[in-house]
């Protein structure tokens, strides 16, 4: 493979990557104001501090609490991200019911894109070697001189088709 080739892939791989990371920075729902959210929305991205399930399946005590601080601060006009931040300062990060976007967390985030990317450039070097495999390969393949008998047998097999035409 040539090396412009190779350069060609390794720079898809890259524009793969920061594409990746650009949908794992969409994907965080706290990383931009919203007003518009609901306490429905909210419980789906909250963990219960007691039994550590998510809030729309917990029946603690603690998870009622939490409901109706979510009530009372979508009612204030609050966004989601000061709900989130106050919710985080006062419970720590294990309210949180997705995977950190920082640290260790991080990986989970960035892994499956990369093994993405590295798979993405094997099936296209793959494919590019079989398809280079299939033009530079000969359309007969000499075995050698021919035997007399393989000659005898061809100017036969001549003759029985010209009987045919």
């Amino acid at each position: 493979m040539s090396r412009a080739a190779v350069l060609s892939l390794v720079a898809a791989a890259v524009a793969l990557a920061g594409v990746a990371w650009g949908v794992v920075g969409a994907l965080d729902s706290g990383s931009a104001p919203q007003r518009g959210w609901t306490v429905a929305e909210m419980e789906r991205e909250l963990m219960c501090p007691t039994c550590e399930t998510r809030l729309d399946m917990s029946t603690q005590p603690a998870a009622d609490r939490i409901r109706g601080y979510l009530e009372e601060r979508r009612a204030d006009g609050w966004t989601r991200t000061q709900v989130r931040e106050a919710l985080i300062a006062e419970y720590g990060e294990r309210v949180i019911a997705a995977t950190p976007r920082r640290g260790f967390g991080l990986a989970a985030w960035l892994v499956p894109a990369l093994v993405a990317a590295v798979g993405l450039v094997v099936a296209l070097v793959l494919a590019r070697r079989w398809a280079a495999s299939r033009t530079t390969a000969p359309a007969t393949v000499e075995t050698g001189p021919r035997s007399v008998e393989q000659i005898r047998l061809e100017a036969r097999l001549d003759a029985e088709l010209e009987r045919f035409e």
